[in-house]
C-alpha cells in the first residue's frame, strides 16, 4: 500500500515539484540566517552586559577600598602623634584640635572617639547642621557623658550641654569591647588587630555609620585605650547612585545577613525608633525596589545561604517574565563581610535588537517574494520542453504516429532532449515496421532456452535426490561408529560420557574410545568441510586408528606418524584435498599423554578448577603433508581421583546465538567448573542443554562432539 507521502509525491507536477523546494531553500536560508543574526546579537548583549557587570563591580571595590581607607590613615596618624608626643595624651583640649582637624580634612568621616582602659572617653562628632558636637566623659564630669556643641576651633557654642548621657562607659560599647582584645605590643596599627564595627546611627542621627577601632596600647604592651574612627555610608549610596547602568540597572550592597549597607535607588535604609532613637535597618527582602527584592530572593533559591558565597558570580534571573543579569563580588576587610550586587535588564539592551528582529523579517518576505517570482519564471523556462515532450508522448502512446510536436532550437541540454526524442520517434517507426517478424524469431529463441532450462531442473533434482540420499548414509555411518554406552560402561577406572550430533550437511567430527590391556585409548578429530569426502575420511581415519591398534602400535606419536602416511597417499590417489585435525589420548593408571594437533584440552581437578592445555604444538594436521615425523610431540599429565579431561570439537565453541556471538571456550571451562562434581553424563548433558538454549533459533553448520572423562 502507498504511503500517503509517496503518494503526495506521486501527484506532483514537474513544475510544483521545482518551485516548491527552490522556494523553501530560500526560506530555510533566511531564516537560519536571521536567527544566527539574532543569537549573535544575544550573544554579543550577554558580553557586553558582563563586562559593564563586571567593571561596575570593580569600580564599586575600588571606591570602598579607598573610601574605607580613610579610618584607618585617620587611627594612624593620631597614633603617630601620640607616639611623638605632638599631642597630649591627658589634655582633652590638644586631642580635640587634633580630633576636629583629622575630620575637617577628610569630608566623609563621621566621628572620631577615643576610649581609655579607666572608662574615660572624649570624641568629635560631625552634625548634621554643619557644627561639631564634643563629647566627653571622664572624672570631672562623673563619668557622664556631656555632648556640646562647638565649631572648627573646639570653641563651646553654648555652655549648656546638649544633651547628658549617665554612667556612661566607652569600655562597654561593641567597638571598644572588640578591639581591646586585639592588643599590640608598640605603638602601631597592625594588620589583623583593628577591626571594623557593626553598621550602627548616632542617637537621634538620621544616617549610617561605620566605626575602625584600633587599639593603643603602652611601650610595655598593656592597652591604654581604644580609638575608633567613622564613616557615614550615606555618601557610598551617593556614589552607587552616581553610576550609570544601562538604563535601569541598580547596584547595591549587602550584608551576609540580607541586611542593606548601600544602593542606588535614594531609598531609605532603615527607621529610626523615636523612643530609642535607635536605627532599625531594612532587608534587602524589605527594599522598595522590586529588582533588589527580586534579584535577593533568586539568591536565596540559588545558594540557601549567602554564607556559601564566596566567589564572585554571574547569573541571570527573571523579574516579571523579563531577565536580569545580575553579578555578585564578595567584599571582605578587617571584619566586613559584604556582598556587591550589579543588576542589569536585559530589556535595556533589546530595544536595537527587537528592531533588527522587524527589518529582518521584511527583509525575509521581500526577499522571498523575489525569490518566488524569478523561481517561477525559470521553473517556466525550464520545464516548456518537457511538457511539449510529455504531450508529443502521450500523442504516440496512443498510436497517433503521424503526430508532429513542436521542435525546440534551444542549444541547452533539453533542446538536446528534445531533438533525441524526435529521432528515437523516427526510429520507433522503422522498429513497429519490422516487430512482429523479429517478436516471433524471439519467440523461437525463447521456447529453446526453456527447454534446455527445464532439462538442467530435472538433472539437479535427480543430482539432488543422489546427493540427500549419500549424506543420510554418511550420517547413518557416522553415528554407527561411535563407542556403545555398553562399551564405555565397561571402563571401570574412568566415568566417560560422549556426545556426537551431526550437522545439516554431514561434517567428518571423529572420537572413539578403545581399551587394549590396561591402557585406554581416546582418540578426538574433526575433518575439514562438509559432505560425503569429509566423512568418507572420517570412517578412513576411524579404520585406521583401530588398526593400529589391532597390530599392537600404542605409542601415540608412532600410531599419528604412521597414520598421516596412511591416509596421506589415500588422499593423493583420490585428488581429495581434505585433511583433519586429530589429537590421540593415552591413559594408564592415572598417567596420561596427549599427542596431535587438535583443540585446546581441558584439564579438571576434583575442585572444579579448569586448565587449558594448547596441543598446537603436539602434532600438524593429518593429511597435508607425507611425513610428520618432525612435527609430532606429546605432553605428560597425571590425574587423580576426581581429576578429568573434557575433549570437544570446533562445532561446540563456534555455535552461535541469534545475534552472531560465537559460544566460546570461556562460557564452556564456566560450566564445566559448575557441573564437575556431577557424573560425567550429568556434566555432557548440562553443557549440551546449555549450548542448545544459547543457539536457539541457529541452524548448526557443524557437527557437535564433546568426551567427559572423568578418574573414579
Amino acid at each position: 500500500m502507498m504511503s500517503p507521502l509517496r503518494y503526495l509525491y506521486s501527484r506532483l507536477s514537474l513544475r510544483t515539484a521545482l518551485t516548491v523546494p527552490f522556494l523553501l531553500l530560500i526560506l530555510l536560508g533566511l531564516g537560519v540566517t536571521g536567527w544566527l543574526s539574532l543569537q549573535n546579537s544575544e550573544r554579543a548583549i550577554n558580553e557586553v552586559t558582563l563586562q559593564l557587570r563586571q567593571e561596575i563591580g570593580t569600580r564599586i571595590q575600588e571606591h570602598l577600598d579607598h573610601y574605607l581607607h580613610i579610618p584607618k590613615i585617620t587611627n594612624q596618624h593620631t597614633i603617630s602623634e601620640l607616639q611623638e608626643n605632638l599631642i597630649d595624651f591627658t589634655l582633652p583640649q590638644g586631642i580635640q584640635q587634633h580630633i576636629i582637624h583629622q575630620l575637617l580634612s577628610y569630608p566623609q568621616m563621621s566621628h572620631i572617639q577615643i576610649g581609655t582602659t579607666k572608662g574615660e572617653m572624649i570624641g568629635v562628632e560631625r552634625g548634621q547642621d554643619g557644627f561639631f558636637r564634643l563629647e566627653i566623659a571622664n572624672p570631672s564630669t562623673e563619668f557622664n557623658l556631656y555632648v556640646y556643641k562647638v565649631d572648627t576651633q573646639t570653641k563651646l557654642m553654648q555652655k549648656k550641654p546638649l544633651r547628658v548621657v549617665p554612667n556612661y562607659d566607652p569600655r562597654s560599647l561593641d567597638w571598644y569591647q572588640q578591639t581591646a582584645a586585639q592588643q599590640t605590643s608598640r605603638w602601631l596599627i597592625q594588620s589583623g588587630k583593628s577591626q571594623w564595627s557593626q553598621v550602627f546611627n548616632f542617637l537621634g542621627h538620621t544616617w549610617l555609620a561605620l566605626s575602625y577601632s584600633t587599639p593603643i596600647v603602652s611601650e610595655s604592651g598593656e592597652l591604654q585605650a581604644v580609638i575608633s574612627s567613622g564613616v557615614v555610608l550615606d555618601k557610598v549610596s551617593k556614589f552607587l547612585q552616581s553610576l550609570r547602568i544601562g538604563k535601569s540597572g541598580q547596584t547595591f550592597i549587602l550584608e551576609r545577613n540580607g541586611t542593606l549597607v548601600a544602593t542606588s535607588t535614594q531609598e531609605k535604609l532603615y527607621e529610626l525608633d523615636l523612643e530609642t532613637l535607635q536605627a532599625k535597618r531594612f532587608s534587602a527582602q524589605q527594599s522598595g525596589s522590586p529588582l533588589i527584592q527580586s534579584a535577593y530572593a533568586f539568591l536565596l533559591q540559588q545558594f540557601g545561604n549567602l554564607d556559601t558565597l564566596q566567589h564572585a558570580q554571574s547569573l541571570d534571573f527573571k523579574l516579571a517574565g523579563e531577565r536580569q543579569f545580575l553579578q555578585i563580588l564578595p567584599y571582605k576587610t578587617a571584619g566586613l563581610d559584604w556582598l556587591i550586587a550589579v543588576s542589569v535588564p536585559e530589556a535595556d539592551y533589546l530595544e536595537k535588537i527587537n528592531e533588527n528582529k522587524k527589518i529582518t523579517l521584511i527583509f525575509m518576505v521581500l526577499t522571498s517574494i523575489i525569490a518566488g517570482l524569478i523561481g517561477i519564471l525559470l521553473v517556466n523556462w525550464l520545464t516548456r520542453p518537457l511538457r511539449t515532450l510529455n504531450h508529443a508522448a502521450q500523442k504516440l502512446t496512443a498510436g497517433e504516429w503521424e503526430y508532429e510536436f513542436e521542435s525546440h532550437h534551444r542549444q541547452d541540454e533539453l533542446g538536446q532532449l528534445s531533438r533525441a526524442f524526435q529521432l528515437m520517434v523516427e526510429q520507433l517507426k522503422d522498429l513497429f515496421s519490422n516487430l512482429e517478424a523479429k517478436v516471433a524469431e524471439r519467440t523461437t529463441e525463447l521456447e529453446k532456452a526453456n527447454e534446455e532450462i527445464r532439462s538442467l531442473n530435472d538433472y539437479l533434482q535427480a543430482d539432488n535426490v543422489r546427493m540427500m540420499a549419500e549424506l543420510d548414509v554418511t550420517r547413518q555411518f557416522q553415528s554407527m561408529i561411535l563407542p556403545r554406552k555398553e562399551e564405555l560402561a565397561a571402563i571401570t577406572e574412568l566415568d566417560i560420557a560422549g556426545f556426537m550430533e551431526p550437522a545439516e550437511e554431514v561434517g567428518g567430527d571423529y572420537y572413539d574410545v578403545l581399551r587394549y590391556g590396561d591402557t585406554i585409548k581416546i582418540a578426538i578429530g574433526d575433518v575439514t568441510g562438509h559432505g560425503l569426502a569429509s566423512g568418507m575420511l572420517m570412517l578412513m581415519v576411524q579404520t585406521a586408528i583401530r588398526t593400529l591398534y589391532a597390530s599392537d602400535m600404542y605409542d601415540p606419536e608412532t600410531c599419528l606418524i604412521t597414520l598421516n602416511k596412511a591416509i596421506y597417499d589415500n588422499l593423493q590417489r583420490m585428488q581429495s584435498d581434505k585433511n583433519l585435525t586429530l589429537t590421540i589420548i593415552d591413559y594408564r593408571q592415572g598417567r596420561v599423554t596427549i599427542s596431535g594437533q587438535h583443540e585446546e584440552v581441558l584439564l579438571v581437578r576434583s575442585n572444579g578448577e579448569v586448565e587449558r592445555i594448547d596441543t598446537l604444538d603436539l602434532g600438524y594436521p593429518v593429511g597435508i603433508l607425507p611425513c610428520i615425523e618432525s612435527l609430532v610431540a606429546h605432553k605428560n599429565l597425571h590425574i587423580n581421583s576426581g581429576d578429568g579431561l573434557v575433549l570437544y570439537t570446533d562445532g561446540i565453541t563456534e555455535a552461535m546465538n541469534a545475534q552472531g556471538t560465537l559460544y566460546g571456550v570461556e562460557r564452556l571451562c564456566t560450566l564445566v567448573s559448575q557441573y564437575w562434581q556431577a557424573p560425567a553424563q550429568q556434566i555432557q548433558q548440562a553443557i549440551i542443554r546449555d549450548l542448545k538454549t544459547y543457539a536457539l533459533g541457529s541452524t548448526y553448520h557443524d557437527d557437535l562432539t564433546l568426551v567427559v572423562m572423568k578418574r573414579v
